[in-house]
């Protein structure tokens, strides 16, 4: 009699339990990296996307200034040097006039920097050592 009861007992047994354990935490490591790898990608395309937007307004800032290009008040053509990795011109952009700026664009390791020189003095010259140099894109 009490071996016919002991058969009709319901659950699971020890190794059914580790069985369902171990095939659970399977389906949840997997889950929990689709939801890391969805975060993650979503963090790069963010940070993709404000690169471009910099990028754009860097580029309008650019245009302007050089559409804007004159002769320097020292006399200098407007397009004053131009390398690989350089580009020097004057440009009278959102300067007061008369002065108009000597603007620098050049790149240095990968890091693209602007230097402005606003002319003084009278006449009016342009001190390279006062030069305002900011990186504009990096």
């Amino acid at each position: 009699m009490k071996t016919k009861i002991l058969s009709r007992q319901k659950g699971f047994t020890l190794a059914e339990m580790l069985v369902a354990i171990f095939i659970f935490s399977i389906l949840i490591a997997g889950v929990a990296g689709f939801i890391n790898t969805i975060f993650k990608s979503n963090k790069e395309e963010m940070s993709e996307l404000d690169r471009i937007n910099q990028a754009t307004l860097l580029t309008a800032d650019f245009v302007n200034e050089l559409r804007n290009a004159s002769i320097g008040n020292n006399g200098g053509y407007p397009l004053n040097q131009v390398s690989g990795s350089s580009i020097i011109f004057y440009s009278s952009f959102g300067a007061t006039s008369p002065a108009v700026k000597r603007i620098r664009y050049y790149l240095s390791g990968d890091t693209l920097y602007k230097g402005v020189v606003v002319p003084t003095g009278n006449p009016l010259i342009y001190n390279l050592a006062s030069e305002v140099v900011r990186p504009v894109f990096d």
